[in-house]
């Protein structure tokens, strides 16, 4: 499962389903397979693979002589991911696309680079607006750079890394007509 999920390529449980068995050689019917992975306990093993995993990484960015990235106490990065699930979930985890994916989840993920772990993972519906998951107590925002995507962006936000001092490198919809008060450029003489 591991080298499915390392490959690149999102997995589904008949992806999962026919590398198993090709690694292993066993056959295994694909609902006594389902079975399994629906076990609670296959719910707290994935959760410890998990955690493990995540404090077993390794952020070669710091330990590089990269000296722009150095000038920053920490580069803090949010972004979402989405999956669809069955329909018949949709009132639980209703989607944004209700046409070609009714039921869907988000897991938000704020991630530091300088402590290499995770700042917060929160799970919720994918239709509830992606902002209300950016931590706002949670981390300093001082001499941080902050990569964030529009639907964590709003003035408030901008302007709380900004009084901070830190910086912050988002999109912003298209809407917008930004005002540009000075420009810093490493070739001004």
């Amino acid at each position: 499962m591991i080298s499915e999920f390392a490959s690149g390529n999102p997995p589904d449980l008949a992806g999962l389903h026919r590398a198993y068995f090709l690694e292993y050689g066993r056959i295994s019917s694909y609902s006594a397979w389902y079975e399994k992975l629906s076990r609670p306990e296959f719910a707290r093993f994935t959760k410890e693979c998990f955690l493990r995993f995540n404090e077993k990484m390794q952020s070669e960015l710091y330990s590089s002589q990269d000296k722009l990235l150095n000038k920053f106490d920490d580069v803090l990065l949010q972004d979402g991911s989405t999956q669809t699930l069955n329909s018949c979930l949709q009132n639980i985890f209703p989607g944004r696309f209700t046409k070609n994916s009714p039921a869907a989840i988000e897991l938000h993920a704020f991630f530091s680079l300088r402590r290499n772990n995770f700042v917060n993972l929160q799970m919720a519906p994918d239709k509830e607006s992606e902002y209300l998951f950016m931590p706002e107590e949670d981390v300093s925002l001082k001499g941080t750079l902050s990569l964030f995507d529009r639907g964590y962006c709003s003035v408030k936000r901008l302007n709380k890394i900004e009084a901070s001092k830190g910086f912050f490198v988002c999109r912003w919809k298209g809407s917008a007509n930004p005002v540009i008060v000075n420009v810093a450029s490493p070739y001004r003489r």
